[in-house]
This record gives structure tokens, C-alpha cells and sequence, in this order.
């Protein structure tokens, strides 16, 4: 919703619900267009109507009305036929909102069969879905073997800002790899990710989730690691590692502090395949991630327009 408050949202999935009392329920009159006004709240059009009214509740961000201060305020609204109208367009673009968003969920869903029958489940040395062509024991390997691990290192609240030469990355909120996201710059080098490296979450809420880092270069706080390929089809680790989110963020929650040590990381296993098939099934998970990416940008530019 574009509202900042005011919010309202038209009861759709149930017939009948219990509603908590910061809640209030009203219905239009039959000469009015339900879907019509939750589109014209959605926008926030009444906000102005609001504002003058709105105070600030004991808890900071919460915002009391009453019932008859919202119902009296002034509203801008064209004849039945042309609320017909518009509910009918912007109706229309959300069931195509909707249809992509299944078909996102379905290549999402895809994708995570793939990542269970492309790789050896836990006890097993080889995978229970291979390409045409490969056969053959998988070899057992540890991480160490085959990748460098970077340690991130905290910097003090003056040596980074808004601005610097590399973007600092200092926990999971950060990952990105849009220049135009990034909100934490620094001067100092320090342990830096490079592009390419698998960005590990060590510390802290968000412990085992990962990132593939497509920007050249990147300064790391002390809540991440970055994973570097040395003996190993690039991509085929970062798909690995995806596999072993799970396992990362239940071994992290053994401490006080969720977290996960060096050793945790580079002593994992991982069988290995010769490197043609570890690129078969790169490629292979990689296309299926640029489907999902497209998927997801359609929805984006669905819902700006």
C-alpha cells in the first residue's frame, strides 16, 4: 500500500473473522464500488483528508483515528459506471500480478527440487538426478580443500559514511548488488569480498544465509566471511552452499550468540564431481536463477505500474 496510514484492506479470503479492537470494520453501500475504494485507499488519496486529524499514539509510529473522524472526511469519487471502470482495470492487473507471482512461486519450488536431487542428500555420495553422459562415485572433499575463507573485520562508525570508494557490507540487511542500494561506504580496504565470492552471515540474526557477489569489490564487517573458489567450479559451490543454509543456521544456533566459527565452515563436506559435471549443473541452476530474477523484475514493473 502508498499509504502512510489510513490503511484499509477489503475482507476477500473469509466470510467472517474475528477482528482485533485496534481494528474497524465498516461496509459500503450498494451503490458503491468495494474494489473501487480499497484501490483508492491503497493510494493514499485520503491522506490529506487525514493528516490534520491523525495524532500519535503512547508507542512511537502508531497512529490513533476514531471511527467518525474517518468517516467525515472528504472524498473525491466519479459515477458508479466509471468506479466500475477503474475497478475492472486495476482488478485486472492484479489477477496478472497474481498469475506471475504463482508462476514465481512455481520456479522457486523447481528450484528447490533441483537443489535436493542435483546434489547427495546427508549419508548418500552421489545425487539422485544426474545429466546424460556422467556416472560415477562423487569424491568426498571438505571445504577447506577446495576454497579460501576471508574473515570480515569491524570498522569504527567514523571510518565509514554515506560515501567512500567501497561499499561496506556489514551484515545480510546489506546484500545487494545494486550500486544504487548500498547505503554503507568506507575508505579502508581492510577484508574485502571480490566478485564472485560466496558473502557467508556468521554472526548475529541471519546466521548461515549466503550471497553470491556480483560487484568487483566490497569491504566486510565482522558478521560475514566471504567464501572464495580456488579448486572448484565457482558456481557449483554457491549452489552447494545454498543447500546447507539449513544446516549453517541450526549449527550457529548452539551458541549464545548465534554464530558460526571458521572451522564450522571450512571443515564442512562436500563431494565433489569432475569439473565438467560440477559446470553441467551450474549452468543448469544458474539459467534457473535468471528465470527467476526475470520473473521477479516482471512482478516489479507490474506493481510500479
Amino acid at each position: 500500500s502508498a499509504a502512510k496510514y489510513g490503511s484499509l484492506k477489503r475482507l476477500t479470503n473469509y466470510n467472517v473473522g474475528a477482528v482485533s479492537p485496534i481494528y474497524k470494520c465498516f461496509r459500503f453501500g450498494k451503490d458503491e464500488n468495494p474494489i473501487f475504494w480499497e484501490h483508492y485507499f491503497d493510494g493514499g488519496a485520503h491522506e490529506d483528508g487525514l493528516s490534520e486529524f491523525v495524532n500519535e499514539g503512547a508507542r512511537a509510529g502508531r497512529f490513533n483515528i476514531s471511527v467518525d473522524t474517518f468517516l467525515s472526511i472528504s472524498v473525491c469519487y466519479p459515477s458508479e459506471t466509471e468506479q466500475q471502470k477503474i475497478a475492472d482495470c486495476l482488478g485486472s492487473l492484479d489477477d496478472l500480478i497474481a498469475a506471475h507471482s504463482r508462476k514465481l512461486a512455481a520456479l522457486q519450488d523447481h528450484k528447490k527440487g533441483l537443489l535436493q536431487q542435483l546434489f547427495p542428500a546427508d549419508g548418500e555420495t552421489t545425487p539422485k538426478l544426474r545429466f546424460p553422459g556422467f556416472e560415477g562415485e562423487w569424491r568426498e572433499n571438505k571445504i577447506r580443500k577446495c576454497a579460501k575463507l576471508i574473515t570480515g573485520i569491524h570498522l569504527a562508525p567514523e571510518d565509514y559514511g554515506n560515501s567512500g570508494a567501497l561499499p561496506y557490507f556489514t551484515g545480510p540487511s546489506d546484500f545487494t548488488d545494486l550500486i544504487s542500494s548500498i547505503s554503507k561506504w568506507t575508505n579502508r580496504k581492510g577484508n574485502t569480498g571480490n566478485l564472485g565470492d560466496i558473502l557467508i552471515t556468521v554472526k548475529g540474526s541471519g546466521s548461515g544465509s549466503i550471497w553470491k557477489l556480483n560487484l568487483k569489490e566490497v569491504a566486510l564487517g565482522r558478521q560475514l566471511m566471504a567464501l572464495r573458489p580456488t579448486d572448484i567450479v565457482e558456481d557449483f559451490l554457491y549452489f552447494f552452499m545454498e543447500t546447507r543454509q539449513r544446516y549453517f543456521a541450526n549449527l550457529s544456533l548452539g551458541n549464545l550468540i548465534p554464530g558460526l566459527s571458521r572451522d564450522h565452515i571450512l571443515d564442512t563436506k562436500v563431494f565433489l564431481p569432475d569439473p565438467p559435471e560440477q559446470q553441467k549443473i551450474a549452468n543448469c541452476l544458474s539459467d534457473l536463477d535468471a528465470l527467476i530474477t526475470a520473473q521477479t523484475e516482471q512482478i516489479a514493473a507490474l506493481k510500479t505500474h
